[in-house]
């Protein structure tokens, strides 16, 4: 142990030596040219940060924009994906019309074909809003170029990225290998293997009831998306409506008091007007009934008033003569 200690010590300062010998003897030549290598390190950082500054062509990435219906709560610096791996980053987020422009940056080295398709979805079902490239059927040498725009465009609902992620793990896991494993680790489970078989059977069966109707709750799912999107423009006249309603229903709430007192004095004018009818009914049978005798007097003698009334002319002309 001492002589190794002893033999670094030495190595030490032989170096320490050779250091001191250099320096003393160190020619103007060496000076000028590591005074030449300076510079040309800071020329080349000059011309590298020229490069760098004069855009994403040079920095091994291009530039591209798609545009989206809706873009819910994407936000910028939001990641860019293709076959689940980072490809670039959200720029900018704008209005084109009534739609969304989202400008990204992509790298060139993941060679995105030009004809692919810029779904809009989420990492997860709570998760944040990413953009999805998706190339295209078919193989495509052509690749995305600088400032190019993306035409094909996809909003995933949640339901529907929720109904697809279902359908990749239900497919990717198959009753028969669970079942083997149950086999495998039955006395894990204390001789319940064969209820666990059981349960796979059927659960196997709810998986192929889920599989045929994939179609159709894919379907459900972007007609539900479609009548959100249709039912989004005419939400400020809804909103109108609504409000229109809460304040007529306020009117009548005020109103009701009065419309109370109104019923309660009708009420009252029938109450006496009923009792007028109960006193005095009996006079305005007897009036009733004279004026039928009345009428019938009339009618007995009405020839005789009719024979009167046709000699009167003749007897007031006597009578003046």
């Amino acid at each position: 142990m001492s002589d190794k200690l002893g033999d670094q010590l030495k190595q030490h300062t032989a170096v320490v030596a050779l250091q001191g010998r250099l320096r003393e003897r160190r020619p103007q030549g060496v000076l000028a040219a590591g005074a030449a290598v300076l510079v040309a390190a800071v020329l080349l950082a000059g011309c590298s940060a020229v490069g760098l500054g004069s855009g994403t062509s040079s920095s091994g990435q291009l530039s591209a924009s798609a545009v989206f219906s809706n873009v819910g709560d994407l936000v910028t610096g939001a990641p860019v994906q293709m076959s689940d791996v980072g490809v670039g980053s959200v720029t900018s987020i704008s209005l084109d019309g009534s739609r969304a422009k989202v400008t990204m940056v992509i790298d060139r080295s993941a060679k995105v074909p030009a004809n692919v398709t810029a779904e809009l979805r989420r990492a997860t079902i709570l998760g944040q809003r990413l953009v999805e490239l998706v190339p295209g059927p078919g193989p495509d040498r052509r690749l995305l170029g600088n400032g190019a725009v993306i035409a094909r465009t996809e909003v995933i609902s949640g339901v529907q990225a929720l109904v697809s992620a279902g359908t990749a793990v239900f497919g990717a896991v198959s009753t028969k290998d669970l079942a083997q494993l149950v086999d495998a680790s039955g006395e894990g489970f204390g001789g319940q293997s064969a209820n666990l078989k059981t349960l796979l059977n059927d659960f196997n069966t709810v998986v192929a009831g889920y599989a045929s109707q994939d179609s159709q709750i894919t379907s459900l799912a972007n007609s539900l998306n479609q009548l959100g999107s249709a039912l989004a423009p005419s939400s400020k006249a809804q909103a109108q409506a609504i409000a229109n309603l809460s304040t007529t229903t306020g009117i009548l709430a005020a109103q009701s008091a009065r419309f109370e007192s109104l019923l309660q004095a009708l009420n009252g004018l029938s109450v006496q007007g009923r009792s007028l009818l109960q006193a005095y009914f009996p006079q305005m049978t007897e009036q009733l009934h004279g004026l039928y005798v009345l009428a019938q007097i009339l009618n007995d003698h009405l020839t005789s008033l009719g024979g009167i009334i046709h000699w009167l002319p003749g007897h007031n002309y006597s009578t003046s003569e």
